[in-house]
């Protein structure tokens, strides 16, 4: 039997869970391999909820389209990084870059989710933990695809 806390990056149940939602059908105008689609990331109900304000004149309304094309960068940047063969500190930049706006937007929704739930003068601390697990899904999948031997070990903390 295996102990839990012994787990590898490919036997972790995030990982296997990400697995299963991920597209790897390929497409012309995308890298061969795995693509990330927004569902994979997002449970139903952040989703709705999200879907919900963005016909709002709230800040929040812009999340969803602000969480769309992160996925789509996430996708383009990691089929670049996975493309480069040789160049280790472009690389590690370039992912630095990708993971740094991963951060921001996860900061920035959990802002104006809290802000808007203020206006709305409702509870916003559901919506702000399935925000979190999102950002923290993606950025877990970005951090995995990165990784290599040699460049990243799969395991990254997001604040």
């Amino acid at each position: 039997t295996k102990d839990n806390r012994s787990l590898s990056i490919v036997d972790s149940p995030v990982c296997k869970a990400l697995a299963s939602k991920i597209d790897t059908s390929k497409r012309a105008d995308e890298p061969a391999g795995e693509v990330l689609q927004l569902e994979s990331i997002l449970s139903k109900s952040i989703k709705e909820e999200l879907e919900r304000l963005s016909s709002t004149d709230l800040t929040s309304s812009s999340l969803l389209d602000n969480l769309k094309r992160l996925v789509a960068r996430c996708n383009r940047v990691i089929g670049n990084i996975i493309l480069m063969q040789e160049d280790k500190e472009l690389k590690i930049r370039k992912l630095r870059s990708l993971l740094q706006e991963c951060l921001r937007e996860k900061s920035y929704g959990e802002d104006v989710l809290a802000a808007d739930g203020s206006l709305l003068e409702r509870e916003v601390t559901p919506t702000l933990v399935q925000w979190r697990k999102a950002c923290e899904r993606l950025i877990k999948y970005v951090t995995i695809r990165c990784s290599s031997e040699g460049f990243g070990n799969g395991v990254t903390v997001a604040l």
